[in-house]
């Protein structure tokens, strides 16, 4: 898991703090925002997706310079997507999928294709803490997630991470219906000032706990996928009889 500081870097609480964002944005949050995202397009609709929205695309990619040239890769990359004829020249990654699609571009699709009703205050804007809706509790981890990407400094002091911590539990364990909360919890209390603390078995730990919250996810995600299947059966079979 790439991004993970030794303890060395931890010395003071500002690093302490910024490392615990870091680790909650850039580690745990892509798989819960990935079974959101997998949800609202499911992944063998996701080219049809793509492919319905390709004007949408273009103008991300050359109107408004949103999309990179990376991400165009992942995303022509995902079987059934046809290339269009402005495409640039791309080394697509074959047989991609949203596994392989980040937060930034996960959030990006859904934004901008409307799949999710944007917050009250817009995408961009820290949403109130009133509001509780998908797009809301995207915008924050998304927001998070730039702010630790864009740091000049590696630090948070305590007021600001008490606020950023908060606000972040709480997306998290919205989207992922609470699936989130037992490693939030262990990252919280990690007890930097230990002196015998091994940072190396912490990250396998962390790594270990991502690992179920993604099997977890999956299996939900199977499961509803079977219990829509098993509906639509059954209503087949009620409108054939009506017939």
């Amino acid at each position: 898991m790439a991004g993970f500081i030794s303890q060395q870097f931890l010395d003071t609480i500002e690093k302490r703090n910024f490392w615990s964002i870091e680790t909650l944005t850039k580690h745990v949050a892509p798989g819960p925002v990935r079974n959101c995202f997998d949800t609202l397009v499911p992944p063998n609709e996701l080219a049809s997706v793509l492919n319905s929205n390709i004007d949408i695309v273009r103008d991300l990619w050359k109107n408004k310079h949103i999309l990179k040239k990376d991400q165009l890769n992942i995303l022509f990359g995902v079987p059934g997507v046809k290339i269009p004829d402005w495409a640039p020249d791309l080394s697509k990654k074959p047989g991609s999928s949203s596994k392989d699609f980040d937060i930034t571009l996960m959030v990006c699709i859904l934004r901008n294709f409307k799949l999710v009703p944007a917050p009250t205050s817009g995408w961009d804007i820290l949403p109130q803490s009133s509001e509780n809706s998908i797009g809301a509790n995207l915008a924050r981890i998304k927001y998070y997630r730039n702010y630790v990407s864009h740091s000049s400094n590696s630090e948070t002091d305590d007021k600001t991470f008490q606020d950023i911590w908060a606000t972040l539990k709480k997306a998290l364990s919205e989207i992922s219906s609470g699936t989130t909360d037992t490693i939030v919890h262990d990252i919280e209390s990690i007890d930097f000032d230990q002196t015998d603390i091994d940072i190396d078995e912490l990250i396998k730990k962390i790594q270990k706990d991502i690992e179920i919250i993604q099997t977890e996810l999956q299996f939900c995600r199977n499961l509803k996928g079977r219990f829509n299947e098993e509906t639509k059966k059954k209503r087949d079979t009620v409108l054939t009889t009506l017939e």
